[in-house]
């Protein structure tokens, strides 16, 4: 990992929750209050380790990162899960205005948001957690590893909940076995299998009465393929509402329909 920004146990827990995510998404703060929920029910045994997955659709999401890092680096862990939690709650407005706000709550000089926006140092790390988050195929945010298992976009916490379990009940195996604590997320990582290459596909361009919306001139038709019931799409669904109207009369968005995949394993 690059910069261990964690949340629980250094290295005791028993479930590692990888979490590709950014500061401006209303689904990654629900995907965040879902990760605090069950680190309150099982505070032994999780912990979270927070990797940026700034959007670009998303305008505030990459200068949001830049300040929480540079709350990292200058504050430490503690204060950069504070600014996390200042900056979802000041969703949907994170201007300059309001991230000098939180600098502020912080102790930080409103200054520390302009110096952080332009420090290249900064901008690397964020790069390199992007650079991470494409090598392991994270599609859409917000995007969790649980004990290397994938869990993609913001799911019931039920269903997280159930995952979490089951990873915990394959980490007491391992202990049992004699596999220390601190040695459980290494154990299970070693076991893991690289990512097959993305697959490269030719398809029929879609006939006249498919879905659509934009502009019918449009000189880019973006397809967007989902199928039903998909619990992440909704928030897919509002980005590309929202692209189009960021270029309109220039972007034409077809919806085709597909099975669902099983993105979780």
């Amino acid at each position: 990992c690059v910069w261990r920004i964690a949340r629980g146990l250094p290295a005791a827990a028993l479930v590692t929750i990888v979490a590709f995510s950014e500061l401006e998404s209303s689904f990654c703060k629900k995907a965040a209050e879902t990760l605090d929920q069950l680190m309150k029910e099982r505070p032994n045994d999780i912990r979270v380790v927070w990797k940026d997955y700034p959007q670009a659709f998303d305008p505030r999401a990459l200068p949001a990162a830049l300040f929480a890092r540079a709350v990292y680096q200058k504050l430490g862990n503690d204060a950069f899960w504070r600014a996390q939690d200042l900056a979802f709650a000041s969703q949907p407005k994170l201007g300059n205005s309001e991230l000098e706000g939180i600098a502020s709550k912080l102790g930080l000089p409103a200054a520390a948001v302009t110096q952080a926006l332009a420090d290249p140092a900064l901008a690397q790390r964020v790069d390199q957690s992007m650079a991470l988050g494409f090598d392991v195929q994270a599609k859409g945010i917000p995007h969790l590893f649980i004990n290397g298992l994938r869990l993609a976009g913001a799911q019931p916490i039920d269903k997280v909940r159930q995952r979490v379990d089951e990873a915990l009940v394959k980490a007491l195996a391992l202990v049992e076995s004699g596999v220390a604590r601190d040695k459980v997320y290494e154990t299970i990582i070693a076991s893991g299998q690289e990512l097959p290459p993305l697959v490269q596909r030719s398809v029929a361009p879609p006939d006249s009465n498919a879905p659509a919306w934009g502009s019918p001139k449009a000189p880019v038709v973006l397809e967007f393929w989902s199928a039903f019931p998909c619990p992440a799409c909704g928030g897919t669904i509002d980005q590309l509402e929202e692209l189009e109207r960021e270029y309109d009369g220039r972007l034409r968005i077809v919806f085709r329909f597909a099975e669902a995949e099983p993105l979780s394993t």
